[in-house]
């Protein structure tokens, strides 16, 4: 894809949506749209709420940007800007490797740039209604009832396929972003994989996943890998700041944000559920500090609902994840390291199979609470 993309580097908060650290994704994305050679597929993975959505809807505002295209002058809502002159003409796709930037502090500042309004196009996609922009999850459907699905059915694919059978409206650009990857279910991934082999014209996908593994592998093959890791304290604690958060918070914002940029931005749109947030992931670390019999209570409650046992899953990985990095021990850090990929294991299992839910979550926190 030649964009010929000129791409302005800075710090954006914006409205809906945030970024927070990854200054070398966005570093490598700036050579690649400056040489032309965007791939028509990525997959974004790494741990959740860092900001791998957020991303991807950054490059999509600034491929459909209004004032870029007229004016090559961004809205100022989006970190990369487009150079007019070189929008794409044929697909011309990067080179199917794999990169692991890790987080990097922003320059200092925040919001949009000032003086510029945003143009209709930017401000639809942040409200979410851009109809260059389809977004499938979990919870985001095309056709299906959102009642009655626990992954992404082949309905809203086949469904996706129509849709992109069509040629863009005004040769404009197309952006699909699919949420959760892992997610779709074994017939959807399959037929989602004939979409990826033969790509429609003026499309980019962006799938996000915590784990590539759980993605089927030849969808993989066909995805330009990125992988976004745990944000700095220093990228949380700066953002915080720009955002005039007291001391007396930002530090145990900070501590609950764990890395995780998502959180950060929770505790500032939505206190009530940030606290209860903070207050599932301190039942979890108490939970396990008590030991076996005494965290059967706790996880009964959790293994009941299937997204709380596996909030309670993933922070009880993150638990032991932090305390193998601690541990100056090599022969601690190395049985911590084992009860890491057993409840990696497990997890899968529970994921992905009719196995007792209660069983698995007792054995995941068996294994945290083993340390």
């Amino acid at each position: 894809m030649d964009f010929g993309f000129i791409c302005d580097l800075e710090f954006v908060i914006w409205d809906f949506f945030m970024i927070i650290g990854h200054k070398r994704q966005t570093e490598y994305f700036q050579k690649v749209l400056a040489w032309g050679a965007l791939a028509h597929a990525y997959l974004f993975f790494g741990p959740e709420h860092v900001g791998k959505r957020a991303f991807a809807e950054g490059i999509a505002k600034a491929i459909l940007c209004e004032k870029m295209k007229l004016h090559g002058q961004s809205c100022g809502i989006s970190p990369f800007t487009v150079n007019p002159a070189g929008l794409p003409v044929e697909r011309n796709p990067a080179p199917k490797t794999t990169v692991h930037p890790q987080a990097s502090p922003w320059s200092s500042g925040a919001g949009r740039k000032k003086g510029i309004e945003a143009c209709q196009s930017c401000e639809k996609v942040e409200g979410g209604r851009n109809e260059h922009i389809t977004v499938l999850s979990v919870s985001e459907t095309l056709i299906s009832k959102k009642e009655e699905r626990k992954d992404i059915p082949i309905e809203d694919i086949r469904e996706l396929k129509r849709m992109l059978s069509f040629a863009p409206a005004g040769n404009a650009w197309r952006v699909v972003i699919i949420d959760g990857a892992e997610r779709m279910s074994a017939p959807a991934a399959n037929a989602f994989l004939k979409i990826l082999e033969e790509p429609p014209g003026q499309t980019i996908f962006f799938l996000i996943s915590p784990d590539p593994e759980h993605v089927l592998a030849t969808i993989r093959s066909r995805a330009q890998g990125i992988y976004f890791s745990l944000v700095s304290s220093d990228d949380i604690g700066e953002f915080l700041m720009g955002e005039s958060v007291p001391k007396s918070r930002l530090d145990d914002i900070t501590a609950v944000s764990a890395g995780r940029a998502g959180v950060a931005v929770l505790a500032i749109r939505n206190k009530s559920e940030f606290e209860e947030e903070k207050k599932f992931l301190e039942s979890v670390a108490s939970a396990l500090s008590k030991g076996a019999p005494h965290f059967f209570p706790f996880t009964e409650r959790a293994a009941s609902d299937e997204e709380t046992r596996a909030r309670a899953a993933n922070e009880v990985l993150r638990i032991l994840e932090g305390r193998m990095q601690e541990e100056e021990d090599i022969g601690r850090a190395l049985a911590i390291a084992k009860k890491v990929k057993n409840v990696v294991r497990i997890v899968d299992v529970m994921t992905q199979t009719n196995v007792n839910p209660r069983m698995s979550l007792d054995l995941i926190f068996m294994e945290g609470a083993g340390t």
